[in-house]
């Protein structure tokens, strides 16, 4: 029997697990990346695989603490004024799923997806995928004790869903004399062990050389211009330089690019696409394991030699690539104040910004789930897409979900939360 062809458009995580677990199934893969593979957001971004706080965007308050900390420089969510207009529809929506019923819904979806994270991303590595991992365990602090005490208490509750549990509460001394790296400002900490951090370039590029070696076709700056479609099918995609590439199954999963591709077919998703901050910054204190600064939303992760990797807010200002000093100030000096002495600086203080910022752009729906699902009315075309800030934990379960549903042409049950 004659291998199935199937594209997989976006080479970034999400793309390449998809790629690795068809190719693993039997499927004679290709992926066509309209860039560098992992040059996206996913090479961009905290690298950080926690089942444990995988929870929908739109949770219960979220919406008054936006709009509380609009004005702030490091505030979680930014919304730009000249944008907001035109996402004032979709931030509706978004409200409308903030409800506690919605939001329990979506953990558990979420939770049944991951159940298998861990033992799929150390299958990757089993195979020969050699990512670093930067640190075990995901240690979330907070400032406001009571802030602190009730996220342990959510999270507690949460292994009903299978996710955590989170080791027990340390207050005030007690978390800074086992966490010597932590400030006098915060009073609560606590540790999610089974969590860990992985750099991210270090897993696409290794993913990248791993799928090549097992016979995946891997074409970079390839940028779509066109998809053919034949009734209901699609067949056929066709290349800036002209070149065109037949399958049995197409897979979009090309991250910001994937709305685009969908209007090639004559399609469209509530896909909003949003910006991340990635900072590299130095430090003298000794790390031992990643922070989450709970009261500020920011992620900080030690990658070695006093090196920090930085991740924080959500800014929807428009799908560009724009930096402002103002925020990147704002996640240093909320960092600032969860680590000792507040010793914490730029990578390269006296270069560009350029030097030590980068942008990665998250696409996220307003439901806070991601698109995992068969494109209406084409039986052969599948998108995986909207995975918001839970495209490197979810890239395993979800690549080894849709290799099923597109070899099988049967949607698994774990995916029947993720509609179109």
């Amino acid at each position: 029997m004659d291998e199935r062809e199937v594209v997989v458009i976006g080479g970034g995580v999400v793309g390449l697990m998809s790629a690795f677990f068809l190719r693993q199934r039997g499927s004679q893969v290709t992926v066509l990346e309209a860039g560098k593979i992992g040059d996206g957001c996913s090479g961009y971004n905290a690298g950080w695989i926690t089942p444990s706080l995988s929870t929908p965007l739109p949770a219960p308050g979220s919406v008054s603490v936006a709009l509380r900390s609009l004005l702030k420089p490091a505030a979680p969510v930014v919304l730009g004024s000249p944008h907001l207009v035109r996402l004032v529809p979709w931030l509706l929506r978004f409200a409308a799923n903030t409800n506690p019923r919605t939001f329990r819904a979506g953990i558990a979806a979420l939770a049944q997806l991951n159940r298998r994270t861990f033992e799929l991303f150390e299958e990757v590595r089993s195979s020969g995928v050699s990512y670093r991992v930067d640190s075990q365990g995901i240690l979330c602090a907070f400032l406001d004790r009571q802030l602190g005490e009730g996220a342990h208490r959510s999270s507690t509750a949460l292994s009903e869903f299978g996710m955590g549990p989170p080791r027990g509460l340390l207050l005030g001394p007690e978390a800074r004399e086992r966490y010597p790296q932590l400030s006098e400002r915060v009073q609560a900490a606590y540790l999610f062990p089974k969590d860990f951090a992985v750099d991210p370039r270090s897993l696409t590029s290794s993913l990248g050389e791993r799928l090549r070696a097992r016979g995946v076709s891997i074409i970079e700056d390839a940028r779509v211009t066109g998809i053919s479609r034949r009734g209901g099918d699609a067949d056929e995609v066709h290349l800036a330089d002209g070149s065109s590439y037949r399958f049995d199954s197409l897979l979009l999963a090309a991250g910001s690019g994937t709305a685009p591709l969908l209007k090639l077919l004559g399609k469209r998703a509530r896909i909003e696409v949003a910006k991340g901050y990635y900072i590299t910054a130095r430090t003298g204190v000794d790390f031992s394991t990643s922070v989450s600064c709970g009261d500020r939303k920011v992620a900080c992760i030690p990658t070695g030699g006093g090196g920090l990797r930085l991740g924080g807010i959500v800014e929807f200002t428009g799908d560009n690539s724009r930096i402002s000093r103002r925020r990147v100030r704002g996640v240093l000096d909320a960092v600032r104040e969860y680590v000792r002495d507040g010793d914490v600086e730029l990578s390269h203080p006296e270069g560009a910004l350029e030097d030590s910022v980068h942008i990665g752009k998250r696409t996220l729906r307003d439901s806070g789930l991601p698109i995992l699902d068969r494109v209406p009315g084409l039986s052969n075309v599948y998108i995986s897409s909207a995975h918001a800030m839970l495209g490197m934990t979810l890239s395993a379960a979800s690549g080894y979900e849709m290799a099923r549903f597109i070899d099988t042409r049967r949607k698994p049950e774990t995916l029947i939360p993720f509609t179109f």
